[in-house]
């Protein structure tokens, strides 16, 4: 999505793509005002695609919008999982989250990657068995997200990007939401400053 910001951020709008059917993104969240650019520049007959996957999952989602889609979120959802995955968002217990709330994103499928070349610690840390199929694992992604009212999952940021500043939680990547929609921002980072709890920032 960074390289489909910077490519935008370079058009005037005199350009033509008559030919254009298909603009495929993924990587990191995508936001309303990535969707406005696409419409802006790209012609009705052009799909937008947020793929989601994970190199230890490959692709597990796709979710197309097109000039008809309605984008009532500042983040825009990954969709429903495709054929063999299966999308669950879980609290620090394993288990399953309630409509709305954040958990973690984590995948259930027969196909996923056999772990960690010789890191076994991190392979059992974050592949589980799985109760209901002995053949299927679930794979902790390390993504918080939640299920919004249509069932479809919203990625919020990674579990790591949540810091502590002054007894106050701050989700990093929601101040980078809020970067970007400003129309002189094409890429932000949002990190946390300091190595004393008083100097932070």
């Amino acid at each position: 999505i960074p390289v489909f910001r910077e490519f935008a951020g370079t058009l005037t709008g005199d350009e033509a793509f008559p030919n254009l059917r298909l603009i495929a993104v993924g990587g990191e969240t995508i936001y309303d005002t990535d969707v406005d650019l696409y419409r802006k520049y790209f012609g009705a007959g052009c799909v937008f695609i947020d793929r989601y996957g994970l190199t230890e999952t490959e692709t597990v989602s796709i979710y197309f919008i097109d000039d008809r889609s309605r984008i009532e979120e500042a983040r825009v959802p990954i969709g429903h999982a495709s054929e063999e995955y299966e999308i669950l968002v879980l609290n620090d217990y394993g288990e399953p989250v309630d409509q709305g709330e954040t958990g973690e994103i984590a995948i259930r499928s027969r196909y996923l990657s056999l772990g960690y070349w010789r890191l076994p610690e991190l392979t059992q840390a974050r592949f589980l068995s799985d109760s209901e199929d002995p053949r299927a694992r679930i794979f902790l992604t390390g993504d918080l997200g939640r299920t919004d009212d249509a069932g479809r999952t919203v990625v919020l940021g990674h579990k790591d990007a949540k810091v502590n500043i002054r007894g106050y939680l701050v989700e990093t990547s929601e101040i980078e939401g809020a970067l970007l929609r400003a129309d002189q921002i094409l890429a932000a980072a949002v990190a946390m400053k300091g190595e004393r709890p008083e100097d932070q920032r």
